[in-house]
């Protein structure tokens, strides 16, 4: 027993003694690149930190002498609560210092642009990524000539022909959605614009049209999950991704906890999907059924073109093999859907929270939508580019509420980067992230109130009704705004979230409004600001969500 313990005390010294000697190697490091440092006694991204950390931060954070003060850029999602802050500690730049390796934050709207830009020099951190590659590698998830070769392929369908399609098809989906939230006294705003988003990319992507309340709410024939459920299940914990090794999933359900047994069979679940998908584009393709160009069967076609084995694993090819089809599904199903269902759920609950916010952007619709009898009549070609103010929206909720809160990027070789008209040299194999909340609430960039909702912000001339021909949108700082990333990577879905996000509002405010319904006694003033308390009160599971959004009850009246 006494030896037992003896062995256990010395394995601990020997693991604390490493850690000191990383930490020091890679201080000596950050020291060559002459900006503020930072030091954590553990890496964000060690796997007992990441199971811990939501027990341990708050009395590590209150440990006398500052000792727990490296809890504050340890946290998942940290700087969404911070802000601009810790860059106006530390610098627009700094480097923090852990064990496991160095990571450099950037606030700087120059700097970031310049790490965006250059693809070659600033990496993909495959490491970080390859937990998501639950059913194959993606263009999320490679670098180099694979994500040329992705990219190629997969960009296709991101086109203005398609645009009109997502217009079309999110315009659709909304007219459902309000039907269902003006004859249902309780609803789920989130778990709504989730399953419209879903919808809007089945239909759009993957050529398969859902009713709002349809077949997606059912599971498939021998399913457990519904197609939207094993997704969400699949990438609601992203603890259970980074922590858990791939090779745990070829195990049996019975052998695994419960938790992780459910979400193996969701994982699994989803993956018979994707195949189906896939294997019904395939059938369709030999017997010469004409296909529309969406996402799926381009994935498809592109890799029969390229005359390869769809079964094979190998990297040097033209096309793509099953596996990264699959992976490419996965990460669009989820990017694809995700980010643009949170933007809408958080601008309908701001619309809630700022009447006249809403009142400003309804004015436009109304205006641009004048004499129009049905959505049949809105073209995307005509309308789209007139309603800038739903436009705004988008991009100032965006700007406070981005679904991802970094960029992650890495270095290769050593890479120097022009900051403040000096050069830093960023040192090989070190982590470099755009801090995307700090960029997009600096003042400088954003003025003194950074931190308020203005979608008023982003038109040049926001006037009345008869000057909205006179409006513009404006274009922030090169560097400043990056919730698409930005430079050769920018994300591809770009347009299509822009589509479906201005269609959905437009629809939204055509002849309702919405409101927030206060409780017993309570004011409309102070309803409101339970909304607002809500909408800040957020976290970051795999995107930032509302910790609560179904503790306000809003409704949608017609106007």
């Amino acid at each position: 027993m006494a030896f037992l313990l003896l062995a256990a005390t010395g394995l601990v010294v020997i693991f604390f003694l490493n850690t000191l000697v990383a930490l020091f190697k890679n201080y000596r490091i950050a020291k060559t690149v002459g900006v503020p440092i930072v030091i954590s006694l553990v890496s964000p991204r060690n796997g007992l930190w990441l199971v811990f950390q939501k027990f341990l931060w708050r009395r590590l954070q209150n440990l006398p002498f500052g000792l727990g003060s490296f809890v504050r850029y340890n946290r998942q999602g940290w700087n969404y609560d911070d802000k601009f802050k810790m860059h106006v500690d530390h610098g627009k730049i700094f480097i923090h210092v852990t064990p496991g390796g160095n990571e450099v934050f950037v606030a700087d709207a120059a700097t970031s642009d310049q790490i965006l830009s250059r693809r070659k020099e600033f990496l993909k951190p495959i490491d970080m990524l390859e937990s998501v590659d639950l059913f194959g590698k993606s263009l999320a998830s490679v670098d180099g000539a694979d994500w040329q070769r992705h990219r190629r392929i997969t960009a296709p369908p991101f086109n203005e022909r398609n645009s009109g399609l997502v217009w079309c098809e999110s315009m659709r989906q909304t007219v459902q959605m309000l039907q269902h939230w003006t004859s249902h006294h309780k609803k789920s705003i989130p778990h709504d614009t989730s399953r419209l988003a879903l919808h809007v990319l089945t239909g759009a992507g993957f050529g398969m049209t859902y009713q709002f309340r349809g077949s997606l709410d059912i599971p498939g024939k021998g399913f457990q999950f519904t197609y939207r459920d094993a997704l969400d299940i699949a990438m609601s914990d992203v603890i259970l991704l980074m922590v858990v090794p791939n090779i745990v999933y070829s195990l049996p359900s019975a052998f695994l906890p419960k938790k992780l047994g459910k979400y193996k069979a969701a994982v699994d679940e989803f993956k018979r999907y994707l195949v189906d998908m896939v294997d019904a584009a395939k059938a369709r393709a030999l017997v010469g059924e004409p296909a529309h160009p969406d996402l799926l069967n381009t994935l498809v076609q592109k890799s029969q073109e390229a005359g390869q084995d769809l079964k094979s694993e190998t990297q040097d090819k033209n096309g793509l093999s099953d596996e990264e089809i699959y992976g490419n599904l996965f990460m669009f199903s989820f990017a694809g859907h995700e980010t643009t269902a949170n933007a809408l759920a958080y601008s309908v609950y701001l619309f809630a929270a700022f009447p006249e916010m809403q009142e400003w952007v309804a004015e436009e619709v109304m205006e641009v939508l004048r004499g129009r009898e049905s959505i049949e009549t809105l073209e995307y070609e005509v309308l789209f580019p007139r309603l800038k103010r739903c436009f705004a929206v988008m991009l100032e909720t965006l700007r406070l509420y981005s679904p991802v809160l970094f960029v992650p990027k890495c270095t290769g070789p050593p890479a120097s980067l022009i900051f403040e008209g000096r050069e830093i040299t960023i040192p090989p194999k070190t982590h470099v992230f755009p801090n995307i909340v700090a960029l997009q609430t600096n003042p400088e960039y954003w003025g003194q109130d950074a931190l308020d909702w203005k979608p008023t912000r982003w038109i040049s001339r926001p006037g009345s009704k008869v000057d909205l021909i006179q409006e513009e949108l404006v274009t922030p700082v090169k560097g400043s705004y990056i919730p698409w990333a930005d430079g050769p990577r920018v994300c591809p879905g770009k347009k299509f979230s822009q589509v479906e996000f201005v269609a959905v509002i437009a629809v939204l405010l055509w002849k309702h409004r919405v409101e927030v319904v206060p409780r017993g006694g309570e004011s409309k003033e102070v309803a409101r600001e339970r909304v607002k308390e809500v909408v800040e009160d957020s976290k970051t599971k795999f995107t930032l969500q509302m910790r609560r959004p179904d503790s306000v009850e809003l409704t949608f009246v017609e106007r």
